[in-house]
């Protein structure tokens, strides 16, 4: 996240996405019975509430990234972007 704030890259905020998946995806395969198949079990973890959120954030969160990537005040619109995230968390 460091290294985003310095450069502003946005492929960093990907990986960060694709490491938050990563780790939905490792906690809900530890909730699932373990008597599925590869292909039961992908359904599954897809279908899992967390992952469902996760995902759900996940969009909700590039949409602002959008809005800020735009805006000549970034560090002003992160601020506030953070504080809709941690509202909506709160729910």
């Amino acid at each position: 996240m460091l290294d985003f704030l310095k450069t502003r890259d946005v492929s960093l905020i990907k990986e960060i996405a694709d490491l938050a998946r990563d780790s939905v995806d490792m906690l809900a395969q530890e909730m699932i019975s373990d008597d599925l198949t590869e292909a039961a079990l992908e359904n599954a973890i897809e279908n899992h509430p967390l992952m469902v959120e996760e995902l759900s954030l996940q969009e909700y969160l590039w949409s602002l990234a959008g809005e800020v990537a735009g805006s000549g005040d970034f560090f002003g619109d992160l601020i506030r972007a953070n504080a809709e995230v941690e509202a909506r968390l709160m729910k």
